[in-house]
């Protein structure tokens, strides 16, 4: 697969040294109103994307995808594992094996965080500890992102009731709820296995929004009406 940027929350100030035709979608840095665009550079111009969007990712690729280095097979660098690392202010990005290459320098700059108004609403499905009470507590309150990246969602607001479960598989988009009774809601680098309570995972086609979510955003989980015969649970 080809490999592309993911910008989280600030975006890259990019000059291209030779032409270069490139990709931009999501409602994160750079965007401006359209999720997917393309803009052609000549050598010399720059593609500035440090605007922040209503959410907190976009994607940035081109014609073959980036030449990077590769840990089995993945080009993705675990920061928590310390696997390969960010990407830094003058370095230069490759365009994959092409009979003219192109390159682009990347420089960061920090910007403002924008406040999104209006709580977003993500369907749920009951999980694997689901029961009655916490799927209420779910559905009744507003909850704020307190904390954000990809590994998931710290949520805070009205307690939920969970606790330990035995260790366990972690769906993507689960909601899971330790003692304390503040969910987290586990996105895609998340631990794959968890001993804690699960009584909702998210809908999967709502696993793009949460993913856009960010510090301060306000959510409502809505009980999906037509649950997969899979998440089906006994109440």
């Amino acid at each position: 697969a080809a490999t592309a940027l993911e910008l989280n929350l600030v975006g890259p100030l990019l000059e291209a040294l030779e032409e270069v035709t490139v990709a931009l979608a999501g409602i994160g840095p750079g965007y401006d109103g359209n999720w997917g665009r393309t803009v052609t550079l000549r050598k010399g111009e720059t593609l500035d994307l440090r605007r922040p969007g209503p959410g907190a990712r976009s994607y940035l690729a081109l014609p073959g995808g980036f030449a990077l280095e590769r840990f089995m097979d993945s080009a993705s660098p675990d920061l928590k594992g310390r696997i390969g690392r960010p990407l830094a202010a003058g370095d230069v990005l490759r365009q994959e094996a092409s009979t003219q290459p192109r390159r682009l320098a990347r420089t960061w700059s920090p910007a403002p965080l924008e406040p999104r108004e209006g709580p977003v609403r993500l369907r749920i499905l009951p999980g694997p500890q689901a029961n009655a009470e916490a799927l209420a507590s779910l559905t009744t309150a507003t909850f704020r992102v307190g904390q954000a990246d990809r590994m998931g969602l710290r949520l805070e607001g009205a307690s939920v009731p969970g606790g330990e479960v035995t260790s366990e598989g972690v769906p993507l988009g689960a909601v899971q709820v330790p003692p304390g009774g503040a969910p987290m809601l586990l996105l895609a680098d998340r631990g794959t296995i968890g001993g804690y309570a699960k009584p909702a995972v998210l809908h999967p086609a709502d696993l793009s929004r949460a993913g856009q979510l960010k510090e301060g955003d306000r959510v409502r989980f809505v009980l999906a009406k037509n649950a997969p015969a899979y998440c089906t649970v006994a109440l």
